[in-house]
């Protein structure tokens, strides 16, 4: 009987192709996820030279204004954080002002609802629109009614 078979340089070949197409399709798989955190941790290490801190809250019937200082760094917009004495919040940004200068951020106030603490942090963008908002750090102040 006459039997033939593939020869060993022929499976070598196939092998080494089917290798190949299968690290093509996981590389393109895998590259975008690879890329977006790479920009993720770029952004996210851009916070700590960034320091935001809320410096004044004060409301009067329905209306809050909160005063907030950047002290050092330059992010694109700064956002403050208005926590009521229920636990719920409100949020609301602003474009970031100059260093050591400050933003009034103000806050129409629910009915019903006391503001209890004012926190801020910053907004940082790069240059291909990817946008990340810091942590909120622990300092806040009260907020006081005005008379």
């Amino acid at each position: 009987m006459n039997k033939r078979g593939i020869s060993g340089v022929i499976v070598t070949v196939l092998i080494v192709l089917i290798s190949l197409g299968a690290v093509v399709i996981v590389w393109n798989f895998i590259s975008p996820a690879l890329n977006r955190a790479g920009t993720s941790i770029e952004l996210e290490s851009k916070c700590f030279d960034v320091e935001v801190k809320p410096s004044r809250c004060s409301y009067l019937s329905a209306d809050l204004s909160g005063l907030v200082q950047l002290t050092r760094g330059s992010p694109d917009k700064v956002m403050a954080v208005l926590k009521f004495s229920d636990g719920s919040t409100l949020v609301n940004q602003t474009d970031a002002p100059a260093v050591f200068g400050t933003a009034e951020i103000t806050f129409t106030i629910p009915a019903g609802k006391i503001p209890e603490t004012l926190a801020a942090t910053a907004i940082i963008s790069d240059d291909e629109g990817n946008s990340i908002t810091c942590p909120l750090p622990q300092t806040t102040i009260d907020c006081v009614a005005e008379s």
